[in-house]
């Protein structure tokens, strides 16, 4: 059977991995067809999930049969599992209305369901429910005679090690750690997994918490201790890009498909930390509407008080304030060049000179100051700036007027040279700001004006399409990452982000992603949510800063640049992840060799298993893979 890249793959010397993406859990089996029953699993596996979840419960004759409740008045008869035989049950149609489809079915067996989860090669995630010689409480009302007989099941089906037993039951989850030590186990928890936190972590045991109920710290707890998290139930994309952005290894579902995902997840976004401004004493009512970072310290100018706030960027904490010797209005702007220069200024409410200083990033003082002739301009209060200004490549500044109208300035060895004014979008709008692309391009911003792409010349050379930034605030900024070209906007005036991968063209623009939580709802009558970017190994920080409501830092990260290519009507999976070849459905003793585009062997090998993973040390390379007759090319 075909399945999604998100299946459990092993390392050829058969250690067991774990992918960054989630691995999908049919709830139930899944909504297609009565909950439960064979046809709700096949339909499930068939439509992709890693994993197929049951409930447990015993026949009066001792039989392991799955339901969630304990008798069958939900599907249709009023009658007790407990109290009846398989014979019995098995003689019941069962009915359940799902999704406005109607659904016959009978009873399943554990032994029919762990048949179907070998034929479909799904794991199956067992919940324990409570039943007769399957209990216990904190009361000490214990009752294990029944699981033994399941654990065996599940051994003679060849599934131990791939089974997960599911359950809220503390006490028959440490039956199963004692006594089956091979049996991968979850904690099934809610509002309460605090509780139970340093329980899990004694036992060695995975999660699994409803929805709702934690967040990316949470993850990140019980990552640190060396644990599994699963989210139980996940039936939107926005849910599923959340809990997947949490970092989350399993996610059980009624009917998500990933096929169901219109947002672009080949980049990701996580936050690092987020604070109110009631956290944030520095934070001021006015005066704080730009922002720049360098080597980790944020750096927040006051046009009004002529001081720089330095914060630390790991936690948004206060370093010091830097006083400068600016007069009032030309600090309205800042940016840091590539080399570490402090660049602030503006036009001070002027149309036709725009005032540059360059300041001390450690004690404000005033390095140099330039008075740049920028004819027709308009007022503009912000800046932006691609290259080093001390080096002899230099770069250049660029800069928006509310008039719609933008200037390029470009410097070199510690100069700026002759401004080039071009007309822009020609609209008046207010907080209107300059977002370079790249040494060759920029985008103008402004309230209620559509983004759009310009080159030095001032010639319109991309606008975005279908999916677009909101108008509603002017800040955004544009950086590269992982290969990718990522455009950040600020989508209203409270702090929500939206993220565009735009590495096909802006035209082609694709949506990123959640947009990221609102920082609060404060006024802030400059339309600006100030942005920076900072990278840090292979990821960026950007940060936010949401006038009167409060800072945040998100990390956005690429989830590498796989590219998937199966033969059509066969079983066989090539892609890459992260720098490795991982390859399923490969015959068992079938040759496998690497080459790079000139033909050069990588690797030549045999496959020891049917899904395997290769090591290559060639980021950012193309290569071709060849097994089973068969010739696939990858990106790295």
């Amino acid at each position: 059977m075909k399945k999604n890249l998100l299946a459990l793959l092993c390392l050829i010397q058969v250690t067991v991995i774990s992918l960054a993406q989630p691995l999908m859990i049919g709830h139930r089996g899944s909504y297609w067809g009565v909950e439960n029953t064979a046809e709700a699993f096949i339909n499930g596996a068939q439509a992709g999930y890693n994993g197929l979840e049951c409930d447990i419960k015993v026949t009066a004759d001792g039989v392991y049969v799955i339901s969630h409740d304990d008798n069958l008045s939900r599907l249709g008869h009023s009658v007790s599992i407990e109290s009846s035989t398989l014979a019995a049950l098995k003689e019941l149609e069962l009915s359940q209305t799902r999704g406005g489809v109607t659904y016959t079915g009978h009873i399943c067996t554990v032994a029919e369901y762990l048949d179907i989860c070998n034929q479909y090669d799904c794991f199956p995630v067992i919940e324990l429910k409570w039943s007769a010689g399957i209990h216990s409480n904190d009361a000490g009302n214990n009752d294990f005679s029944k699981i033994p007989g399941l654990i065996e099941l599940v051994r003679e089906k060849g599934l131990a090690e791939k089974a997960v037993i599911l359950s809220s039951m503390k006490g028959c989850l440490e039956y199963i750690r004692t006594n089956y030590p091979e049996i991968q186990i979850q904690f099934l928890t809610g509002q309460y997994w605090a509780n139970h936190f340093d329980w899990c972590v004694q036992q060695g045991f995975d999660v699994d918490i409803e929805i709702g109920y934690f967040d990316e710290s949470t993850v990140k707890k019980f990552h640190d201790a060396g644990l599994k998290v699963n989210v139980w139930t996940i039936n939107s994309e926005s849910n599923f890009l959340t809990y997947y952005d949490y970092g989350c290894d399993m996610i059980t579902t009624d009917y998500f498909k990933l096929s169901d995902i219109t947002a672009d997840i080949s980049v990701g976004i996580s936050t690092l930390w987020s604070k109110r401004k009631s956290e944030l004493s520095f934070l001021a009512t006015e005066g704080q509407s730009a922002m720049g970072v360098y080597n980790g310290k944020l750096y927040i100018p006051n046009y009004e008080t002529q001081r720089i706030t330095v914060v630390n960027g790991e936690d948004g904490s206060f370093v010091e304030e830097l006083s400068t010797d600016l007069p009032s209005g030309k600090i309205t702007g800042i940016s840091i060049t590539e080399d570490g220069v402090l660049l602030l200024g503006g036009t001070n409410g002027g149309s036709d000179m725009f005032y540059i200083a360059r300041c001390d990033l450690t004690t404000g003082e005033t390095l140099q100051s330039f008075a740049i002739p920028v004819p027709g301009l308009g007022e503009a209060n912000y800046m932006a700036t691609i290259g080093s200004f001390l080096s002899s490549e230099g770069g250049y500044l660029a800069t928006a007027s509310n008039s719609g109208k933008a200037a390029i300035i470009p410097f070199a060895n510690g100069a700026f040279g002759e401004a080039k004014v071009i007309p822009g979008h020609g609209v008046t709008a207010l907080a209107s700001q300059a977002v370079i692309k790249d040494r060759n391009s920029f985008f103008i911003t402004g309230q209620s004006v559509s983004r759009k792409l310009y080159n030095l010349e001032g010639e319109v050379i991309a606008q975005f399409g279908e999916n677009k930034p909101s108008t509603m605030a002017s800040s955004a900024i544009c950086f590269t990452l992982g290969g990718k070209e990522i455009f950040i906007s600020a989508e209203n005036k409270v702090g929500i982000l939206k993220t565009f991968n735009i590495t096909n063209g802006v035209e082609q623009a694709t949506v990123v992603g959640n947009t990221t939580s609102a920082m609060g709802r404060g006024a802030n009558d400059n339309l600006t949510t100030p942005l920076c970017v900072e990278y840090v190994d292979d990821y960026a920080i950007v940060y936010l800063l949401a006038p009167n409501n409060g800072m945040a830092a998100y990390k956005i990260y690429t989830r590498g640049n796989s590219e998937l290519s199966v033969p059509t009507g066969e079983s066989l999976q090539i892609f890459a992840y992260n720098g490795n070849i991982y390859i399923r459905g490969v015959e068992v003793g079938e040759p496998i060799t690497i080459f790079d585009l000139t033909g050069r062997i990588l690797i030549s090998t045999t496959a020891q298993r049917e899904s395997i993973m290769l090591n290559l040390s060639f980021p950012q390379q193309t290569v071709i893979v060849t097994t089973r007759k068969k010739a696939v090319k990858v990106r790295l």
